[in-house]
């Protein structure tokens, strides 16, 4: 990363920087805080379960299937790209997202600095790389979504009997739904043009500037052929499903007496990422832990600290390999 390029990354983390910045961040780790001591008064955290996180074992495995999960995210973040940089260098783009993630003060997360990375490397505008940015986080939620409706297929009766479950399981079709519609308009110029331009009035439009600008920058912006959405798809499904295994890894070691199926991982793992995903606390601290305590407890039908303990060590093995993202950012040229 040249100079110039590292003074501008700078100029927007020194933006996060302000007081209102500041005053977000501090709401959001409060509110982690408060979400992770109501989770342990309430029986759902057993901070001496965490040190089994630390064993050996579990901590080998959580780092080479984290570092699969990233290495397949960054082919996708590449693909979806279609910019020309290494292997290396969208890996190491994907670690920096996950620092930022963790790290970054304010309302602004690690994508944006992962877009705003590429831009600079790539040389691409703002709106490419704001675009890729949106269609890699589209493409992510679609594929967990996609992957939770099917893993209900096969979940034990009595949560298909669950109204609230089954209650969750419509309002995650309407998701998936929403999120589908959305993906394929943006990537496809016919569908942006039949489904929104189309309909959308021109004096509507014609009269606002910025909304002028962002309509003939989507009838322009280069899109997507077939071969590279299947490819950029099989990327997300496999990091996935490979996130899916940090969760079974844990639940085999440390809660072997659980009634724990692939069904119930499939079906609950991807709902709790989507939750988690809404920028709330810095990584989904404290968010994660409560959504998977009530997912896991309910897929289960008992008490159970799983959830909270299986996200924090999910969470725990992603920031080994975030904090290697800023060493990377702030210690070494971002080739």
């Amino acid at each position: 990363m040249n100079p110039k390029t590292k003074w501008e990354m700078k100029r927007l983390l020194n933006v996060t920087w302000s007081t209102w910045g500041l005053w977000k961040t501090l709401v959001k780790f409060l509110i982690a805080i408060l979400l992770l001591a109501y989770l342990y008064h309430s029986g759902y955290f057993n901070v001496q379960q965490l040190g089994a996180l630390l064993q050996p074992a579990l901590i080998v495995t959580g780092i080479v299937t984290l570092g699969i999960v990233l290495v397949l995210a960054s082919q996708r973040f590449q693909k979806l790209s279609r910019a020309p940089i290494s292997d290396a260098t969208a890996f190491q783009l994907t670690l920096v997202g996950v620092f930022f993630n963790y790290f970054i003060p304010g309302g602004v997360g690690g994508d944006l600095i992962k877009g705003a990375a590429l831009k600079k490397i790539t040389d691409m505008s703002v709106s490419q790389s704001a675009f890729v940015t949106i269609i890699d986080r589209l493409l992510g939620l679609v594929t967990m979504s996609t992957l939770s409706l099917l893993g209900f297929l096969f979940v034990p009766s009595h949560l298909k009997n669950s109204p609230r479950i089954t209650i969750l399981w419509w309002s995650l079709l309407c998701i998936w739904a929403l999120f589908t519609i959305t993906f394929f308009v943006l990537v496809s110029r016919r569908l942006s043009y039949h489904l929104v331009l189309k309909w959308l009035p021109q004096a509507l439009w014609q009269n606002v500037p910025w909304l002028s600008h962002k309509i003939e920058w989507l009838r322009s912006t280069r899109r997507y052929p077939l071969k590279n959405i299947i490819v950029s798809s099989l990327f997300s499904f496999l990091s996935q499903i490979s996130s899916i295994f940090v969760f079974f890894w844990i639940g085999k070691e440390l809660y072997p007496e659980l009634p724990l199926s692939w069904s119930i991982y499939f079906f609950v793992v991807p709902i709790g990422f989507i939750l988690t995903a809404i920028p709330i606390s810095p990584g989904g601290i404290g968010v994660g832990q409560a959504a998977f305590v009530f997912l896991f407890s309910r897929a289960l039908n008992l008490k159970t600290d799983f959830g909270a303990i299986s996200i924090t060590g999910f969470q725990f093995y992603q920031l080994l390999w975030g904090l290697l993202g800023g060493y990377l950012f702030f210690f070494r040229k971002l080739r």
